[in-house]
This record gives C-alpha cells, sequence and structure tokens, in this order.
C-alpha cells in the first residue's frame, strides 16, 4: 500500500527521509514497486472468465473493507504475501492516512484487467490484476490496483494494493 508524502509526514510528526517519506515507509514503497513491476514480468495466463469475474468480485468487496474503515478484516481476508510483509498495525495506520487524504470513496469503475500465472520469486498463481478508476471526496481520478491471487483452498484473496 503506498502512501502519500503528506501522510507519512504527518504521521511521522513531520520528519521525512529520501523522497519525502520515512525510512519505514521508503522500504515499503520499495518493496511494493518491486512487486509491481513484477506485474510486467509475469506470464500470461489462461483464466477461465468465471474466475476473473469471481477474483474481480473479491478485488472490490475488499476494497469496500479497506475504505469503510475495517483495515483489520482487510489484512485478516488478504493473502498470506500481504500479510507477511505488512503488519496489522502499519497496515491500519497506512489506511488511515490513505482515507484522511483522500476522502471517502464516491465511485470506482473498473479499468483493466490482467491475468497471470506466476511472477518471478512468488508462488505459482493464477494471479488477476484489476485496476480501477475511483473518485473520493479529496481526490478524482484516483488509479486504485488490486492483485489478488488463488490460495491453496481455492479462495482469491487480495495480495497488493497500490493507489496512484
Amino acid at each position: 500500500m503506498l502512501e502519500t508524502t503528506r501522510g507519512v509526514a504527518a504521521r511521522e510528526g513531520g520528519r521525512a527521509g529520501s523522497w519525502g517519506l520515512s525510512e519505514g515507509a521508503r522500504r515499503a514503497l520499495l518493496a511494493r514497486l518491486s512487486v509491481m513491476s513484477l506485474v510486467a514480468r509475469g506470464r500470461p495466463a489462461e483464466v477461465h472468465s468465471n474466475a476473473a469475474a469471481e477474483a474481480r468480485a473479491v478485488a472490490r468487496a475488499w476494497l469496500d473493507l479497506v475504505h469503510s474503515g475495517r483495515s483489520a478484516s482487510s489484512w485478516a481476508v488478504a493473502a498470506p504475501a500481504l500479510r507477511q510483509t505488512v503488519g496489522l498495525e502499519e497496515w491500519s495506520a497506512a489506511l488511515r492516512a490513505l482515507r484522511a487524504a483522500l476522502g471517502r470513496c464516491h465511485s470506482r469503475r473498473q479499468e483493466s484487467l490482467f491475468t497471470f500465472d506466476r511472477f518471478p520469486g512468488l508462488p505459482s498463481g493464477p494471479y488477476v490484476v484489476v485496476r480501477f478508476q475511483s473518485a473520493f471526496g479529496e481526490r478524482d481520478g484516483v488509479i486504485e490496483t488490486v492483485t489478488t491471487c488463488r490460495g491453496h483452498d481455492g479462495q482469491w484473496r487480495a495480495t497488493a494494493y497500490f493507489v496512484r
């Protein structure tokens, strides 16, 4: 999850390091950018349209949790890869900062959907990357990207979240 510079500086009491981010936020940003670069290197997958629709619905429902202030629930139902990358306290703080910067979500429409069977360094998929264009009280034209993966139990879960 990417935080805005303003949100990080506010959370860190006005202190900011490289790129206007605290050291912890900078490391988290670099980790997430690395994951994002994997999208470009992933191999396209043949995912049945029903599975892609299911993954899209999971992404939308998960974003509803994220933006309704239920950070603990959104973290708990996320894929293990996300939970191992970001702890609950850090996740909750980042979402509070995001909501403060963006305001309430008024609308969201799907912009694109891509499927991949694998990303370098991650378990085999399938993965479905769903991009939404969202409008918030404080900002329109926000691009939210949710990467979902199918777990060993057959359930789709959010494994990455990016805001631009």
